[in-house]
């Protein structure tokens, strides 16, 4: 038997990681069942070699507003501003693989652990729950 999300609909959600592969596939399924994805949030970094993110995107619907925006260096004050009111955030924004990690720990690190940190604080003062 099939789980379904019916009882969860119009709830008002943010995904960071928005074109990312797990990002992507998140928001169709999430205007498929009816939540309202009002907050997407990708840096757009090629990853793996590849322009995946773009093809990505034209797979969103016309209602789904993607900010261009790298979570590592936006300002808290920025990132709360952008966001409008939402019932929870999906945080899947990172820097992938085990070899950038090892190429460029800083960068790595920033993206990965500061864009997490930068998210929870904006969380908190828009009093969003955060699922990651």
């Amino acid at each position: 038997m099939g789980t379904s999300i019916a009882p969860l609909a119009n709830v008002r959600v943010g995904v960071t990681g928005a074109a990312g592969f797990l990002g992507s596939h998140l928001i169709r399924r999430l205007v498929r069942g009816k939540f309202q994805v009002e907050w997407a949030l990708d840096s757009l970094r090629p990853s793996y070699g590849g322009d995946f993110c773009s093809r990505r995107l034209r797979a969103f619907s016309p209602q789904t507003n993607l900010l261009v925006e790298n979570l590592a260096t936006q300002s808290i004050d920025n990132l709360v501003a952008s966001m409008p009111e939402l019932d929870a955030i999906v945080h899947l924004a990172a820097m992938p693989g085990v070899r950038a990690g090892e190429n460029d720990p800083d960068g790595y690190f920033k993206a990965n652990v500061a864009g997490f940190h930068n998210v929870l604080l904006a969380a908190e003062r828009r009093d969003v729950k955060v699922v990651f």
